[in-house]
């Protein structure tokens, strides 16, 4: 999937189709869209291995990120971002200065989980399923707000965050 003159849309067309996929499944909403930061983040900074085993973004997928943005605006859905922090932070804050607001986080991530509860639900696009703090205890053994202690001793291995040694899934739940 490419455009006229050659240059990779695939992502592009995949993130719009699912993005108006989603829309169509909630009525009377307002979108917004947090995006990651160009710049080092806190995280970095305070533990430089951070997602250090991560790879290379490949060239035709890194070639499309810049284009989301500028397409995100054309269908007036606002950006958020900040520098120093990720998509993730950006989210939680939105989440914190909105507790009257109800709010579908659109994503399967399992750091944002521990932000369900009240009037805070996700939504795992891929799988068309809503996630609400029961859809949390049932996948990970524990509540959104256990999230934070699990994964601490869990770690994760995506973002290069060690856990406690011996410690997984199973353990973490129950401790």
């Amino acid at each position: 999937m490419t455009s006229p003159d050659g240059k990779p849309v695939n992502a592009i067309y995949g993130f719009i189709n699912m993005f108006l996929r989603t829309i169509s499944k909630f009525e009377g909403f307002a979108a917004v869209a947090a995006l990651d930061s160009k710049t080092e983040t806190f995280r970095e900074k305070a533990y430089p291995e951070y997602k250090a085993n991560r790879k290379e973004v490949d060239p035709d997928l890194k070639s499309q990120f810049e284009l989301i943005e500028p397409m995100l605006h054309s269908l007036n859905i606002p950006v958020f971002a900040s520098d120093g922090f990720e998509a993730d932070d950006v989210i939680a804050s939105i989440v914190a200065n909105n507790p009257e607001k109800e709010i579908i986080i659109v994503s399967s991530d399992k750091d944002l989980m521990q932000l369900v509860g009240g009037n805070v639900r996700m939504y795992d696009s891929m799988k068309d399923k809503i996630i609400d703090p029961d859809g949390v205890k049932e996948k990970y053994g524990v509540l959104p707000g256990q999230m934070l202690d699990f994964l601490a001793l869990l770690g994760d291995s995506s973002d290069n965050v060690p856990g406690m040694p011996k410690v997984g899934l199973k353990t973490a739940a129950e401790l």
